[in-house]
């Protein structure tokens, strides 16, 4: 499909406009549109909450870092920089074992457990950081 030069510096402007907002985005539409993230590279500052693609996955930055060779998002020793954005279809989080407060759950949020095509469990706790199936803290959807 060809675009006229009008359409495609329209689209060019609502690419850069998305872009600007990427961090504002809900896990749903930054996994639709994993693009529009910034790509991760070595040897560059990221802030918290943005969001980064790397090897085909969407990411949250959890604190304010430069990233380094070895702090590829995924590697050991970074939980605490980068959280994953794992979404079922229906657009609810699949559950991943949290690395501290900045990742914990919180009353009322929703997980598929124990992978995308697992039911749907509710927090009942704030910072609930237990896996559902294993105590009170999850309740069935």
């Amino acid at each position: 499909m060809a675009f006229t030069e009008e359409e495609e510096e329209t689209l060019r402007g609502i690419i850069k406009i998305a872009r600007s907002r990427v961090a504002s985005f809900s896990d749903e539409l930054a996994t639709m549109a994993p693009g529009l993230c910034d790509k991760w590279y070595p040897d560059t500052p990221y802030v918290e909450g943005q969001r980064l693609y790397f090897n085909g996955e969407v990411y949250v930055v959890n604190q304010d870092h430069t990233s380094q060779r070895q702090w590829e998002p995924r590697a050991t020793g970074t939980e605490n920089l980068y959280t994953n954005i794992s979404l079922a279809g229906d657009g609810i989080p699949v559950w991943q074992a949290p690395t501290g407060a900045h990742d914990a759950y919180n009353t009322g949020d929703e997980v598929h457990y124990p992978d995308a095509d697992g039911p749907v469990y509710v927090s009942k706790r704030d910072g609930n950081t237990s896996e559902p199936t294993k105590d009170e803290w999850w309740e069935p959807a």
